[in-house]
This record gives C-alpha cells, structure tokens and sequence, in this order.
C-alpha cells in the first residue's frame, strides 16, 4: 500500500536511528547517549520532526527554537533560570518555547515525539 502524500508516519522501524553522546561537562551534569529518528526535515523553514530517546542525564539549555515535546515513556523536569520548574510524565504535551534558558533533566529513561521549528 503506498504513503498518501505528504503524510509522513512516524514508524521507527523504516529508518535508522542517530545515535549521539553528549559528553560536554559545561553542558550537561553526566555524559550521556541519545538517539534519535527523524522523520521529517524542511531545512528551508527549519523544521524537524521524529522521536526522541535517552537516558537520564540534566543539560542545561539555551533555547533559540520552538519545540512541541509529547513524552511517551518516562519523566522529564524543566527548570528556568529563576529556578521555577516543572514535570511532565507520560502522555503529556508542551511546548518549550524560543528564549528558555536553563535545564532539562530526565529522571528517568525518556522517549518522546518532538517537533522544532527554528529560525530560517
């Protein structure tokens, strides 16, 4: 059966996944390996899109993008730099919008949908 066009599904068995580690002490508090499958790219309207996985670890953040975050497995706690945080689990949704600064912290293994939109 084909695709209908312009509809992308997010099946994670279709592509292989990027595998990084981030390992930087001035960024995060242990290193730590992600990975990650995109599903969709539009670098001409800086767009990208796909799922998300990684192990527990803080980074600190210096947003200059909007990104739509749906945790499908795990925990996640969100903190400004005046210090006012959040957590977000399983089936919840957010956006972390251009601008924030401070740190995203998985405490525990994490899986989710993202969506970013930059700056063209």
């Amino acid at each position: 059966m084909t695709e209908p066009a312009h509809v992308i599904a997010f099946d994670a068995a279709k592509i292989a996944p990027r595998v990084t580690e981030t390992s930087d002490p001035a960024v995060v508090d242990t290193p730590y390996r992600a990975q990650s499958w995109r599903h969709f790219e539009a670098p001409d309207r800086a767009a990208l899109a796909g799922i998300w996985e990684a192990e527990p670890h803080l980074e600190r953040c210096q947003c200059d993008y909007d990104e739509l975050c749906h945790i499908l497995e795990g925990t996640v706690r969100l903190t400004d730099k005046a210090g006012h945080s959040r957590v977000f689990a399983a089936g919840e949704t957010f956006v972390v919008s251009a601008g924030f600064e401070g740190t995203w912290e998985n405490l525990t293994p994490v899986r989710k949908v993202f969506f970013i939109l930059g700056k063209p």
